[in-house]
């Protein structure tokens, strides 16, 4: 379903083989947050999917794990103000910005946002993870 979805607009990605339950289960487990349906859909498919450049358009369950423990802990972002404990992290722009859910008391809200990482504000610039594939490989 989503590799096709994807390849409906752009032929640049490549597709991870598929994660397995457990590997999506980590998600959950140790950043201790519930993986939305739709994130959790796309790793069944696909354990991340990368650019033809190599950069990740959607992060393997391994990269969302480690990239969301590192800012969570990154002292570099503690002594700015920085921080992500209210994001689970699955993409970033490039620039040090990063996109993601937002969490509110535990439970991962709709939408997706980008986290800016100057300004440490929070923008919602999509409805779903179906809209922001889109929006990223048709920019």
């Amino acid at each position: 379903m989503w590799k096709d979805y994807i390849n409906t607009f752009t032929q640049e990605y490549t597709f991870n083989p598929p994660a397995n339950e457990n590997e999506v289960a980590q998600i959950s487990e140790k950043l201790g947050v519930v993986c939305p349906d739709e994130l959790i859909g796309l790793l069944l498919e696909t354990n991340g999917i990368d650019h033809e450049f190599g950069y990740p358009l959607i992060y393997s369950t391994l990269q969302i794990v480690d990239r969301n423990i590192e800012e969570r802990t990154s002292e570099d972002n503690k002594e700015i103000g920085l921080s992500y404990d209210d994001m689970l992290l699955f993409s970033d722009a490039g620039n040090g910005d990063y996109f993601g859910y937002i969490i509110k008391n535990g439970v991962v809200q709709e939408g997706i946002y980008v986290g800016d990482h100057e300004e440490g504000s929070r923008t919602k610039v999509v409805s779903s993870l179906r809209e922001f594939i889109k929006g990223w490989t048709t920019i």
